[in-house]
């Protein structure tokens, strides 16, 4: 469970009384219940922000909306649902990407080569190695 006024800091929100804990940040409005944080996102066959009145008779009391809806919810209003999602998920699981080490090679010719040369050693620092040739 993670405290809501510590999930909406992440995305820039500053809101008085959020004091409450939240199970889970969900975008699927089936999955809203309760203690649910709902993400209303745009897509290209459906909007979220069409579901808030679902959402809120399953019980979820809190929204992320890109524009405010009519529905006794409290909403809490971002420029971009997709990316507050994102930001939320990287909060959420302690953003773990900052635990990742990186290494690409780029350039003209010798890719290859230089791919060839460097397995050995990420191999020997136990690193994993994800390759990507079309």
């Amino acid at each position: 469970m993670k405290n809501l006024s510590y999930l909406l800091k992440a995305i820039g929100i500053h809101f008085g009384n959020t004091d409450v804990e939240i199970s889970r940040v969900v975008f699927d409005s089936r999955l809203a219940s309760n203690e649910t944080l709902f993400i209303a996102i745009k897509g290209s066959n459906s909007d979220g922000h069409n579901y808030l009145m679902q959402v809120k008779d399953q019980g979820c009391k809190y929204a992320i909306v890109e524009q405010i809806v009519n529905v006794d919810i409290q909403q809490f209003v971002v420029d971009d649902t997709r990316k507050a999602l994102a930001i939320l998920a990287c909060t959420w699981f302690g953003h773990p990407s900052k635990e990742l080490t990186l290494v690409g090679i780029t350039g003209t010719n010798g890719k290859q080569r230089q791919q060839h040369y460097c397995t050995p050693c990420s191999q020997t620092l136990v690193i994993n190695r994800v390759s990507y040739q079309p």
